[in-house]
């Protein structure tokens, strides 16, 4: 359908940007929980070689370029969030913050209380 007035066009345009940006949001959230869920099962099976963790994140930040801090990032995501629909409803800055958030939970919960 032709847009009647320049308004019509540009809120079509508004509209189609907006579904185009949100799928390329979803794409990018499902592939950072699949590649933390792939590393965390694979470190999981492993888990009896105690040195595997940290070798497999060094080689895989060198053989894929991404780093190491962002893999760590990708693995805590899939561990926050292992119900993949749930994702895409957050951005990439929310699951973030909200990873942050446990992870700083998780530490507070296992530090020691002070007596006294």
């Amino acid at each position: 359908m032709v847009s009647a007035t320049y308004e019509d066009l540009l809120r079509n345009v508004r509209a189609v940007l907006f579904t185009g940006r949100q799928r390329i949001e979803d794409a990018w959230l499902m592939m950072f929980h699949d590649i933390g869920r792939l590393i965390h099962e694979h470190v999981l099976f492993h888990e009896e070689r105690a040195d595997l963790g940290a070798r497999v994140f060094s080689r895989l930040a060198d053989d894929t370029g991404v780093s190491k801090r962002v893999l760590y990032e990708w693995v805590q995501f899939s561990r926050c969030f292992p119900i993949v629909r749930l994702t895409a409803q957050l951005t990439r800055t929310h699951q973030q913050l909200l990873c942050q958030s446990t992870e700083d939970v998780e530490i507070a919960t296992e530090a020691p209380m002070p007596l006294g």
